[in-house]
C-alpha cells in the first residue's frame, strides 16, 4: 500500500467504536509496513472523572486561585 488514505473496510456491518488503520512510517513519512486494523470498542460504563474537574477544588499551594505556577 502506498502512503495515503486507507481503503474502506470490507465488511458492510457498522460496529460502534473506533477503527484505526495502523502503519509504520520512516522519518520521511513513507509507509514502510502496514500493521493492520485495530478496533477500539466503545466505553461500557461512565467515563472516570478527570482530576481537574473535581469539586471543591484542591486548596494546595499549586491549585489555589491567584497563585502562579
Amino acid at each position: 500500500m502506498t502512503n495515503g488514505t486507507a481503503p474502506p473496510p470490507v465488511s458492510p456491518v457498522q460496529r460502534p467504536g473506533i477503527t484505526l488503520r495502523v502503519y509504520t512510517v520512516d522519518r520521511h513519512g513513507t509507509v514502510t509496513s502496514d500493521t493492520g486494523t485495530r478496533m477500539v470498542p466503545p466505553a461500557t460504563g461512565p467515563l472516570p472523572v478527570v482530576p481537574d474537574t473535581y469539586y471543591p477544588p484542591c486548596q494546595c499551594e499549586g491549585c489555589r486561585p491567584g497563585v502562579a505556577r
